[in-house]
């Protein structure tokens, strides 16, 4: 445990070391070790070191990548919590790494969008891990399931409107499922990705399910009312005129969001954001 923490906190001192191909593939070889090892602390400060790698050594990780995309896939999918929370931030890390560079103009390996396909599919099978077994609690969720929503958020930055077919995919296979937890993680799949794609995209997906979604403010699960009302003021952040788009959808969403706000307080709240976005959206353009 002491080794694997030593090497956490000297990583950001080897740099000169990753330019010598034998000490480079030592220090990775010893970090993989520390991945099998039957000590969460000590996997958990070796996938740390992962994360860490990300900004330090970007153009070296693809020398290694395989090995690191079946260490982190099976921390997030397998290992316990506070491992598999680690797998998932290294590949938040990768995201926001290739998104800060292409922002920059500098050059970038394409990691995520070369796996997207397969990265969407793990952070979607860690946003259906709804852990809390009581949908009257009001609380966010947290642990794997909020990472890999964080995450999911990021590569839609990234990618953009390439990231719907698969999670459109997973919403429809989840979002009329008997069972909460999945109608909640449908939604909270497509909430994530509201900033990404494109208006045009978006709105393809989203005018024909317009009216099943608006009737999930009537679900018998808190959480998933709540769910449904953070989603709507996303998309009244990012897609109003979606929701103007024709005076009858604008009647029933607004008559809807009224009537959600007697309903729990962190609904409520979020119905009131929904309101202030389509006002917004609705004010006539200063022309000075």
């Amino acid at each position: 445990m002491i080794a694997s923490r030593a090497l956490l906190s000297a990583i950001a001192l080897a740099s000169q070391n990753f330019e010598v191909q034998a000490e480079r593939d030592f220090i990775m070889s010893k970090i993989f070790e520390a991945l099998q090892i039957p000590v969460v602390e000590v996997r958990e400060s070796a996938m740390q070191t992962l994360v860490e790698l990300v900004q330090l050594q970007y153009e070296h990780l693809g020398l290694y990548f395989t090995q690191i995309a079946l260490a982190t896939y099976q921390a997030a999918n397998n290992d316990e919590a506070s491992v598999g929370l680690q797998g998932i931030e290294f590949w938040t890390g990768l995201t926001e790494e290739e998104i800060n560079r292409e922002k920059k103009s500098l050059p970038t390996k394409s990691y995520i969008r070369n796996s997207s396909s397969d990265l969407i599919g793990l952070m979607l099978q860690n946003v259906n891990k709804v852990t809390v077994e009581d949908d009257e609690e009001e609380d966010d969720e947290t642990g794997v399931q909020q990472s890999a929503g964080v995450c999911l958020h990021r590569i839609s930055a990234l990618i953009g409107s390439a990231v719907l077919p698969p999670v459109v995919e997973f919403v429809k296979a989840n979002i009329l499922s008997q069972d909460w937890r999945q109608r909640y993680a449908a939604v909270i799949s497509l909430g994530t990705i509201t900033e990404g794609p494109d208006r045009d995209s978006f709105s393809k997906i989203l005018n024909p399910s317009l009216e099943q979604l608006l009737k999930m403010y009537q679900d018998p699960s808190i959480r998933v009312r709540s769910a449904i009302s953070w989603f709507f003021g996303k998309v009244c952040e990012h897609y109003a005129d979606i929701m103007t788009q024709s005076e009858e959808v604008t009647k029933v969403f607004v008559l809807t969001l009224i009537q959600s706000l007697q309903d729990k307080p962190k609904i409520s709240e979020y119905s009131c954001l929904a309101i202030e976005k389509l006002a917004e959206s609705l004010q006539p353009v200063n022309p000075n």
